[in-house]
């Protein structure tokens, strides 16, 4: 895929290595990168940067990826903006509170790098493309 000219990532993970893995993979490809290290700094990041697409670890302290993902759906602005939730919990645990969220996609950790950065590239032509 060619340049994302200016496309911008929030990545939302308590745990450091993957939320510094995951930065830099985005900046290699071409992304402007937000991170968080739990939902309540995520709002605000989140309020500053206007992403693209956001990535969102499930199980964070303060304020975890379900709550998030429920506060960032109330802001008409972030209304269309796809979330792809990362997370340790099977599907069968965290499906039925993540269904109402809508959300864009779940991967579960742990994961390939490569899923990731290809799951926002496909989130980001869905917007474009008025399928998301």
């Amino acid at each position: 895929m060619s340049s994302k000219n200016g496309k911008k990532v929030l990545v939302i993970d308590d745990d450091d290595k993957i939320r510094k893995m995951l930065t830099f993979l985005f900046l290699a490809k071409g992304f402007n990168v937000g991170s968080a290290e739990n939902g309540l700094e995520a709002l605000k990041v989140a309020e500053d940067l206007v992403p693209d697409v956001i990535i969102v670890d499930l199980m964070m302290p303060v304020m975890d990826g379900f709550e998030f993902c429920k506060r960032i759906r109330e802001k008409p602005t972030f209304k269309q903006i796809p979330l792809i939730v990362l997370s340790a919990l099977t599907a069968s645990e965290y499906r039925e509170k993540i269904g109402p969220l809508d959300v864009y996609a779940c991967i579960e950790k742990p994961f390939r790098s490569a899923d990731i950065v290809q799951k926002a590239e496909e989130a980001l032509v869905s917007v474009i493309s008025g399928s998301a």
